[in-house]
């Protein structure tokens, strides 16, 4: 049985952000044993916003992580401190590593990448091993409550309502700050949430406005029906500005803390938020100017998001049924079938006619030939499909397809992962720089593929091609 893993940590000073996105797929998921691991005493955070099962262990060092994990775990791993290292020690144990990261400004070493920040490109990426990406407002890690919001056609709002939000502890008081200069507005009504981790309420307690309402340690259910109800939202540019977009609100958003910058230029990009800039009096009059001729967009988060994060775990988990082994000679035939099968064939940059002959000949020579590598994979007691790299010169030509009965499953993907995981285990001082894979521009299911594991994509006159460099000396 595959344990789901979860390091994660929030306190005052870092926020609740990590442990909220890693609750996201924990609630969304179906695993049966779920075990969390933090330095922070948070197990009673986690009991409130859980709607699973969860055991929880409060470590003193990464060792005690460490020692706790299997080969069959699926890890996910949330916070910035966790470099290059610490998730090459994952690996080692033979674990998954899910890594949940809105930077993309370090090396990594992971099987999947979550990052819902909008406008980064996988490619931006730089892995010691290839890495499956799930990028963008499609991959929005939202409580369930947020994704039912999501899914709703329209929300009515209350007209001139806005809800002041700066995450669970807002270390620095930006919420004084705010509230200082929205009170200056036309809001009828002013909704401050305040969270677990604030430490500031006395300071408050002179505002006496009466169209103020303070609200504190609000659960999902509760935050969601509030969002739902408020027609505008001053957020910091993080997890909670996808919550308000998944309610329909405006946003107002900025920057709280320098890791913010990507997430706030992304959303900036996608015009889903007023520029707030760091919510001094000035940025803030600024945007308020800006109210009335923002271009609100209803429906940018689809509620789709965590069905198709719980799809790729579930793939995730099954890849490890999967194995590649060297074609041989008692492969001939089933490579046969594949190599002439109508809808392999429809993508083929060969459309001649194959005969068993010539296929013979063409096979026997793959088998041979020192630079290729040539790989079927295995799933239970069938093969699946075939994975082959050409070495030339410094370029590792890739060639795979899919069993025809396999296709439409989400199993491409895992078939170049594995393939590319095994070329590099078996020819890891081989002089060759990058891998290069070629595709028709109609084969729109083999380009979402190299893209998604971070593929560059370079046109050519009649086809597209895609190149990608690891970095194996880390």
């Amino acid at each position: 049985m595959t344990r789901l893993i979860v390091r994660a940590d929030g306190n005052s000073q870092i926020g609740f952000g990590h442990v909220m996105r890693c609750l996201a797929i924990v609630n969304a998921s179906q695993f049966e044993q779920v075990l969390w691991f933090s330095s922070n005493e948070i197990e009673a955070l986690l009991q409130q916003n859980a709607n699973v099962p969860i055991q929880f262990f409060d470590i003193k060092s990464e060792d005690d992580f460490c020692q706790f994990l299997q080969k069959t775990d699926l890890v996910i791993l949330d916070g910035y401190p966790f470099d290059i290292a610490f998730q090459q020690l994952i690996h080692a144990s033979g674990a998954k590593l899910v890594l949940i990261d809105d930077l993309a400004n370090n090396i990594i070493s992971a099987d999947l990448i979550i990052n819902p920040t909008p406008g980064i490109q996988a490619s931006t990426y730089q892995s010691t091993r290839p890495a499956i990406s799930m990028i963008g407002l499609n991959y929005a890690l939202l409580r369930p409550p947020f994704i039912a919001l999501a899914k709703e056609n329209q929300i009515e709002k209350e007209l001139g309502s806005v809800m002041i939000c700066m995450g669970g502890a807002d270390p620095y008081n930006f919420t004084k700050q705010i509230l200082e200069n929205v009170i200056g507005q036309d809001f009828m009504v002013i909704h401050v949430v305040t969270g677990a981790g604030f430490v500031y309420h006395s300071t408050l307690d002179t505002f006496n406005d009466e169209r103020i309402v303070f609200h504190t340690n609000l659960n999902a259910v509760e935050m969601a029906s509030l969002m739902s109800k408020c027609e505008w939202g001053i957020y910091p540019s993080s997890g909670i500005v996808l919550e308000g977009l998944a309610a329909q609100q405006r946003i107002i958003a900025g920057i709280t803390a320098e890791n913010q910058r990507f997430v706030h230029q992304g959303h900036l990009d996608l015009k889903t938020i007023i520029d707030a800039g760091d919510f001094s009096s000035e940025a803030l009059a600024s945007a308020f100017s800006e109210k009335h001729t923002f271009q609100f967009k209803r429906h940018v988060i689809d509620g789709l998001s965590l069905d198709r994060i719980r799809k790729m775990l579930g793939r995730l988990v099954q890849s490890n049924s999967m194995k590649l082994q060297r074609a041989t000679e008692k492969d001939l035939i089933q490579t046969y079938q594949w190599a002439t099968d109508t809808n392999v064939r429809r993508f083929s940059f060969q459309q001649h006619d194959i005969s068993l002959q010539e296929h013979t000949l063409w096979f026997n020579r793959k088998l041979h030939d020192p630079n290729c590598f040539y790989y079927l994979l295995r799933s239970d007691d069938r093969f699946i499909g075939s994975i082959r790299f050409d070495l030339q010169q410094e370029d590792a030509m890739i060639s795979y397809l899919l069993d025809p009965l396999e296709q439409g499953k989400g199993l491409g993907i895992f078939i170049l992962k594995m393939g590319i995981e095994q070329f590099l285990s078996e020819n890891y001082n081989a002089q060759f720089k990058q891998f290069v894979g070629a595709v028709l521009p109609d084969n729109k299911s083999y380009i979402h593929i190299f893209k998604q594991l971070g593929f560059q994509k370079v046109s050519t006159a009649s086809s597209l091609r895609f190149t990608k460099k690891y970095q194996l000396n880390v």
